[in-house]
């Protein structure tokens, strides 16, 4: 076996490991969770089971940087969460998922604001000013040709919305009530 070889071995058992340790960490959580928060917060969680009635729902990105419950300091139940890259919404006659929680949202849940919510430096808001760079994700560029042109109206921007101030700064929440 050549160097490289001993080296791409060393690799995947690195990267066996270390997901390894990434799991544990999870199913430890997930223990914490059940053995104490749950009990420690018992009266809440037996509400939840009788429904749901969010104020809000809310839709986001899916970058596991994004905490949208724990930016928005809100409980369970407070919101209605769609993720997905670049938070985007496809047009209403496109069958997706953005589309049904959309729709079980306001008709059987009664939601009567839906926000809309970017983050600063979005992958997917990259990805659409650089399309060259996210050539070998197609599925990701199919998902995000749903998308409009952006128009950069960020401060200091001016109008080329490929450009770095541009992306930076196109953190938004709207509110579509």
């Amino acid at each position: 076996m050549d160097g490289v070889a001993v080296c791409h071995t060393f690799l995947q058992l690195f990267r066996f490991v270390e997901q390894e340790v990434l799991v544990k960490k999870l199913i430890e959580g997930l223990k914490h969770f059940q053995d104490h928060v749950l009990w420690e917060r018992r009266e809440q969680f037996e509400r939840s089971v009788q429904g749901q009635k969010p104020q809000a729902l809310l839709i986001t990105c899916s970058d596991s940087r994004v905490l949208p419950e724990t930016l928005m300091q809100a409980e369970p139940g407070d919101l209605f969460v769609s993720r997905n890259a670049g938070n985007l919404v496809p047009p209403s006659d496109a069958p997706s998922g953005e589309a049904a929680t959309i729709e079980y949202a306001v008709t059987a849940l009664g939601v009567t604001d839906i926000i809309i919510c970017g983050h600063y430096r979005c992958g997917a808001v990259r990805a659409i000013l650089h399309p060259e760079e996210a050539v070998e994700l197609t599925k990701t560029s199919e998902w995000l040709s749903y998308r409009n042109v952006p128009t950069c109206t960020a401060k200091g921007c001016g109008t080329r919305p490929s450009s770095e101030t541009c992306w930076s700064r196109s953190t938004t929440c709207r509110n579509t009530r």
